[in-house]
Protein backbone atom coordinates (compact mmCIF):
# COMPACT_ATOMS: atom_id res chain seq x y z
CA UNK A 1 0.00 0.00 0.00
CA UNK A 2 1.11 3.63 -0.64
CA UNK A 3 0.70 5.43 2.15
CA UNK A 4 1.04 9.60 2.26
CA UNK A 5 2.58 11.08 6.03
CA UNK A 6 1.76 14.57 6.64
CA UNK A 7 1.78 16.36 9.77
CA UNK A 8 1.38 20.24 11.52
CA UNK A 9 4.19 19.50 13.38
CA UNK A 10 6.51 19.37 10.66
CA UNK A 11 8.48 17.28 8.10
CA UNK A 12 11.42 16.39 10.92
CA UNK A 13 9.02 15.60 13.90
CA UNK A 14 9.75 12.15 16.28
CA UNK A 15 5.86 11.90 15.70
CA UNK A 16 6.20 11.42 11.72
CA UNK A 17 9.02 9.12 11.34
CA UNK A 18 8.21 6.68 13.99
CA UNK A 19 4.86 6.18 11.41
CA UNK A 20 7.32 6.23 8.77
CA UNK A 21 9.66 3.68 10.71
CA UNK A 22 7.13 0.92 11.40
CA UNK A 23 4.85 1.41 8.07
CA UNK A 24 7.56 1.70 5.70
CA UNK A 25 8.51 -2.49 6.77
CA UNK A 26 5.26 -3.54 5.02
CA UNK A 27 4.22 -0.20 2.88
CA UNK A 28 5.52 2.08 0.39
CA UNK A 29 5.97 5.41 2.07
CA UNK A 30 6.42 8.99 1.43
CA UNK A 31 6.40 12.42 3.96
CA UNK A 32 5.35 15.55 2.64
CA UNK A 33 5.09 17.87 5.51
CA UNK A 34 5.28 21.29 6.52
CA UNK A 35 9.02 23.06 6.75
CA UNK A 36 7.90 24.73 10.02
CA UNK A 37 5.71 24.50 12.77
CA UNK A 38 1.70 24.77 11.79
CA UNK A 39 0.27 23.87 14.75
CA UNK A 40 -3.47 25.45 15.18
CA UNK A 41 -3.71 26.68 11.15
CA UNK A 42 -7.16 24.70 10.36
CA UNK A 43 -7.79 24.00 7.25
CA UNK A 44 -5.58 26.88 5.61
CA UNK A 45 -4.38 26.80 1.98
CA UNK A 46 -2.07 29.24 0.41
CA UNK A 47 -3.47 30.93 -2.52
CA UNK A 48 -1.74 34.18 -3.13
CA UNK A 49 2.09 33.25 -2.62
CA UNK A 50 3.56 30.54 -4.53
CA UNK A 51 4.43 27.22 -2.36
CA UNK A 52 8.02 25.46 -2.42
CA UNK A 53 8.56 21.63 -2.11
CA UNK A 54 12.21 20.23 -0.97
CA UNK A 55 13.49 17.25 -1.01
CA UNK A 56 15.19 16.84 2.53
CA UNK A 57 16.08 13.17 2.04
CA UNK A 58 15.25 9.87 0.67
CA UNK A 59 11.01 9.81 0.26
CA UNK A 60 10.68 13.03 2.80
CA UNK A 61 9.91 16.64 1.17
CA UNK A 62 9.07 19.82 3.07
CA UNK A 63 6.42 22.36 1.93
CA UNK A 64 6.72 26.01 2.55
CA UNK A 65 3.25 25.88 2.60
CA UNK A 66 0.25 24.27 5.50
CA UNK A 67 -0.83 21.19 6.33
CA UNK A 68 -3.52 21.24 3.83
CA UNK A 69 -1.29 22.72 1.45
CA UNK A 70 1.08 19.47 2.11
CA UNK A 71 -2.07 17.27 0.64
CA UNK A 72 -3.78 19.64 -2.01
CA UNK A 73 -0.21 20.64 -3.62
CA UNK A 74 1.25 16.79 -3.53
CA UNK A 75 -2.49 15.04 -4.93
CA UNK A 76 -2.37 17.72 -7.54
CA UNK A 77 1.65 16.53 -9.05
CA UNK A 78 3.96 18.58 -6.27
CA UNK A 79 4.93 15.04 -5.61
CA UNK A 80 4.94 12.12 -7.46
CA UNK A 81 3.00 9.76 -5.62
CA UNK A 82 -0.25 8.47 -5.85
CA UNK A 83 -1.18 7.60 -2.40
CA UNK A 84 -3.95 4.69 -1.48
CA UNK A 85 -3.96 6.63 1.75
CA UNK A 86 -3.12 9.77 3.62
CA UNK A 87 -2.06 9.54 7.51
CA UNK A 88 -2.19 12.34 9.30
CA UNK A 89 0.49 12.59 12.46
CA UNK A 90 1.49 11.64 15.28
CA UNK A 91 0.79 14.76 16.65
CA UNK A 92 1.65 16.19 20.11
CA UNK A 93 -1.02 16.78 22.34
CA UNK A 94 -4.54 15.70 21.13
CA UNK A 95 -7.44 16.76 19.01
CA UNK A 96 -10.06 15.85 20.46
CA UNK A 97 -13.70 16.92 19.85
CA UNK A 98 -13.99 20.97 18.89
CA UNK A 99 -10.13 21.06 18.70
CA UNK A 100 -10.86 19.56 15.49
CA UNK A 101 -11.90 22.74 14.13
CA UNK A 102 -8.35 24.30 14.84
CA UNK A 103 -6.16 21.59 14.15
CA UNK A 104 -3.82 21.25 11.46
CA UNK A 105 -3.61 17.80 12.01
CA UNK A 106 -7.08 16.92 11.10
CA UNK A 107 -7.25 19.62 8.45
CA UNK A 108 -4.83 17.68 6.39
CA UNK A 109 -6.35 14.35 6.39
CA UNK A 110 -9.94 16.13 5.85
CA UNK A 111 -8.27 17.58 2.64
CA UNK A 112 -7.21 14.38 1.74
CA UNK A 113 -11.01 13.47 2.25
CA UNK A 114 -11.73 16.48 -0.28
CA UNK A 115 -10.52 14.31 -2.74
CA UNK A 116 -11.52 11.37 -2.08
CA UNK A 117 -8.43 9.46 -0.68
CA UNK A 118 -8.76 7.59 2.58
CA UNK A 119 -7.08 9.80 5.43
CA UNK A 120 -7.10 9.06 9.34
CA UNK A 121 -5.70 11.78 11.59
CA UNK A 122 -3.62 10.15 14.72
CA UNK A 123 -2.86 12.26 17.96
CA UNK A 124 -1.11 11.83 21.04
CA UNK A 125 -2.33 13.04 24.15
CA UNK A 126 1.16 13.44 25.46
CA UNK A 127 2.42 17.01 25.11
CA UNK A 128 6.03 17.01 26.19
CA UNK A 129 8.49 14.27 26.42
CA UNK A 130 9.58 11.22 27.55
CA UNK A 131 6.56 10.69 24.00
CA UNK A 132 5.41 7.21 22.81
CA UNK A 133 5.09 7.30 19.34
CA UNK A 134 6.95 4.58 18.37
CA UNK A 135 4.16 2.49 20.43
CA UNK A 136 1.40 4.43 19.34
CA UNK A 137 2.69 4.28 15.86
CA UNK A 138 2.79 0.37 16.15
CA UNK A 139 -0.48 -0.07 17.56
CA UNK A 140 -2.26 2.38 15.05
CA UNK A 141 -0.19 -0.04 12.41
CA UNK A 142 -1.84 -3.47 13.71
CA UNK A 143 -5.05 -1.50 13.58
CA UNK A 144 -4.90 0.37 10.19
CA UNK A 145 -7.12 -2.65 8.10
CA UNK A 146 -9.65 -2.18 10.37
CA UNK A 147 -9.95 1.36 10.42
CA UNK A 148 -9.96 1.55 7.14
CA UNK A 149 -12.93 -0.73 6.79
CA UNK A 150 -14.73 1.68 8.69
CA UNK A 151 -14.42 4.33 6.66
CA UNK A 152 -17.58 5.97 4.35
CA UNK A 153 -17.00 8.73 1.84
CA UNK A 154 -17.14 12.03 2.64
CA UNK A 155 -14.89 11.36 5.84
CA UNK A 156 -11.77 10.85 7.69
CA UNK A 157 -11.26 9.33 10.95
CA UNK A 158 -9.33 11.09 13.73
CA UNK A 159 -7.73 8.85 16.66
CA UNK A 160 -6.37 10.32 20.01
CA UNK A 161 -4.42 7.77 22.18
CA UNK A 162 -3.92 8.44 25.94
CA UNK A 163 -1.31 9.83 28.24
CA UNK A 164 -0.54 6.19 28.96
CA UNK A 165 -0.71 3.24 27.23
CA UNK A 166 -1.46 -0.63 28.88
CA UNK A 167 -1.07 -3.62 27.15
CA UNK A 168 -4.14 -4.71 25.44
CA UNK A 169 -6.01 -1.39 25.70
CA UNK A 170 -9.39 -0.78 24.12
CA UNK A 171 -10.47 0.97 21.17
CA UNK A 172 -13.11 2.82 21.19
CA UNK A 173 -15.67 4.20 18.81
CA UNK A 174 -16.30 7.52 19.86
CA UNK A 175 -17.86 11.22 18.68
CA UNK A 176 -15.91 14.56 19.24
CA UNK A 177 -17.14 16.00 22.22
CA UNK A 178 -17.38 19.57 23.34
CA UNK A 179 -13.97 21.06 24.52
CA UNK A 180 -14.03 23.57 27.26
CA UNK A 181 -11.36 26.38 26.55
CA UNK A 182 -10.77 29.24 29.44
CA UNK A 183 -8.59 32.09 26.80
CA UNK A 184 -7.35 34.97 28.29
CA UNK A 185 -4.65 37.85 26.76
CA UNK A 186 -1.37 38.01 27.74
CA UNK A 187 -0.36 41.72 26.88
CA UNK A 188 3.25 42.78 26.48
CA UNK A 189 4.30 46.27 26.08
CA UNK A 190 7.46 46.83 23.55
CA UNK A 191 9.65 49.78 23.67
CA UNK A 192 7.90 52.10 21.24
CA UNK A 193 4.95 51.54 23.42
CA UNK A 194 2.88 49.12 20.89
CA UNK A 195 1.50 46.56 22.43
CA UNK A 196 1.41 42.25 21.90
CA UNK A 197 -0.68 40.15 22.45
CA UNK A 198 -0.66 35.83 23.16
CA UNK A 199 -2.89 33.60 24.08
CA UNK A 200 -3.07 32.39 27.13
CA UNK A 201 -5.50 30.90 29.88
CA UNK A 202 -5.72 27.69 32.08
CA UNK A 203 -5.46 23.62 30.80
CA UNK A 204 -8.84 23.02 29.26
CA UNK A 205 -11.11 21.01 31.91
CA UNK A 206 -12.26 17.74 32.49
CA UNK A 207 -15.92 17.44 32.03
CA UNK A 208 -16.10 15.15 29.04
CA UNK A 209 -19.46 14.13 27.66
CA UNK A 210 -20.16 10.31 28.15
CA UNK A 211 -19.26 8.51 24.71
CA UNK A 212 -17.18 11.08 23.45
CA UNK A 213 -14.09 11.07 22.13
CA UNK A 214 -12.67 13.00 25.62
CA UNK A 215 -14.37 10.62 27.85
CA UNK A 216 -12.71 7.65 26.30
CA UNK A 217 -9.23 9.18 26.65
CA UNK A 218 -9.96 10.43 29.98
CA UNK A 219 -10.23 6.64 30.78
CA UNK A 220 -7.15 5.55 29.16
CA UNK A 221 -8.74 4.12 26.21
CA UNK A 222 -7.89 4.65 22.47
CA UNK A 223 -10.59 6.93 20.84
CA UNK A 224 -11.18 7.09 17.60
CA UNK A 225 -14.31 9.07 15.63
CA UNK A 226 -15.70 9.02 11.91
CA UNK A 227 -15.57 12.58 11.02
CA UNK A 228 -17.74 13.43 8.53
CA UNK A 229 -16.09 16.65 5.59
CA UNK A 230 -19.67 18.29 4.84
CA UNK A 231 -20.75 21.04 6.68
CA UNK A 232 -24.41 20.44 7.68
CA UNK A 233 -27.15 22.85 8.47
CA UNK A 234 -28.45 22.96 12.37
CA UNK A 235 -31.71 23.97 13.46
CA UNK A 236 -35.09 23.28 11.67
CA UNK A 237 -33.35 23.69 8.03
CA UNK A 238 -31.02 20.77 8.89
CA UNK A 239 -33.34 18.10 9.03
Amino acid sequence: MKILLTNDDGYDSPGIHALRTVLSGQHEVVIAAPDRERSGCSHSITLIRPVQFKLRSESVYSCSGTPSDCVLYSHLGAVDFKPDIVISGINRGPNLGTDLLYSGTAAAARQAALADIPAIAVSSSVMKPPYQFEEEAALLAQKLDFLQSRLVPRSFININFPVKLTPGMDWVEAFPGQRHYSDSLQVVSAADRSEWYFLAGAPVGERAEPGSDWDAVLKGQIAWSVVGIDPVAAGPLGL
